[in-house]
């Protein structure tokens, strides 16, 4: 399990760093991330993300302190 971690980590990476995003084709995070809004839609978007990151917390950590039983 681990394993995937580390490929899927490292997979990041690469498509984040600046060497390989100067290959043409390679430069997903453009397309992913375009920036921040700014002013009320900036706002609403960021406690929008935070919102969602704090439902995924509470959705997964019973999962996860039952994984050893």
């Amino acid at each position: 399990m681990l394993y995937k971690f580390a490929i899927g980590f490292t997979i990041a990476l690469l498509l984040a760093s600046n060497r390989v995003s100067q290959i043409p084709g390679l430069n997903l995070l453009n397309y992913l991330y375009i920036g921040f809004p700014s002013g009320v839609e900036g706002v609403v978007l960021l406690l929008f993300r935070l919102g969602t990151g704090v439902l995924f917390l509470l959705h997964g950590y019973p999962k996860l302190t039952h994984l050893q039983q």
